[in-house]
């Protein structure tokens, strides 16, 4: 596993939460399709359980292996999915008592991102490529 630490801020928070790439590259197109999420726990942790552990298995996402049309493939999440839960969870934050000009940057450029994930994908589709390899 290869741990990923382009979201560590160096102030403590956010390096408490591990990421690590979990598999190879795709032979293919280079990218990992397994994340693992590792959260080091403090005494002050609410919810921690009970007993005695340091750390906790936060979770998972395994992403689409594969192009779709492809008998072969391993379904997944689709990156479009990560960034719609994201979209969500800030605009919510932006809604209740956490709303401020930065939440409202992270939210634009989400947007901006998926919409330019789309936008490759309507082009993808023009040009009858998307859901396979083809470039």
């Amino acid at each position: 596993m290869r741990r990923i630490h382009t979201h560590e801020d160096g102030r403590g928070l956010t390096e408490l939460c591990a990421v690590y790439a979990a598999d190879e590259p795709h032979p293919v197109n280079g990218a990992h399709h397994e994340y693992r999420f590792i959260r080091d726990l403090t005494a002050t942790d609410a919810g921690s359980p009970p007993w005695p552990v340091d750390h906790l298995d936060a979770g998972r996402i395994v992403f689409q292996r594969g192009p779709r049309h492809d008998p072969d493939s391993i379904p997944g999440v689709l990156d479009g999915c990560l960034l719609a839960v994201l979209i969500d969870r800030y605009e919510c934050f932006q809604a209740g008592p956490f709303h401020c000009l930065e939440n409202e940057v992270v939210l634009c450029h989400l947007r901006t991102a998926l919409d330019a994930m789309k936008s490759r994908a309507r082009e993808r589709a023009r040009r009858g490529v998307l859901g396979t390899n083809a470039r």
